[in-house]
């Protein structure tokens, strides 16, 4: 959840009516560190599907679109097993 925190601080929740994520590794396994396969010197955090979800929701957003990239546009150097490159659209419940 601490990387989650860092997100607090760039976003202001309360102001926010539409959160998209897009082309993003995301994993429906543990979180896990990788280096960038386009960018050596840099590493990336690949979360996990339902913290990504449990954290929005928290926060009185909801889901309401996902779409799948083709594994192509993961940019990771070691991907691991149920890693997909994932959009996401919430928006603040009402």
């Amino acid at each position: 959840m601490q990387d989650f925190k860092i997100l607090e601080n760039f976003l202001y929740f309360s102001k926010v009516s539409t959160v998209i994520i897009t082309h993003t590794p995301i994993t429906l396994n543990n979180k896990y560190i990788s280096k960038q396969s386009n960018h050596k010197n840099l590493n990336q955090i690949i979360h996990n599907y339902t913290s990504i979800l449990n954290f929005f929701k928290k926060k009185k957003f909801q889901l309401i679109f996902k779409s799948r990239n083709e594994d192509k546009y993961i940019a990771c150097a070691n991907i691991k097993s149920k890693t997909y490159s994932l959009n996401l659209i919430f928006t603040k419940k009402k």
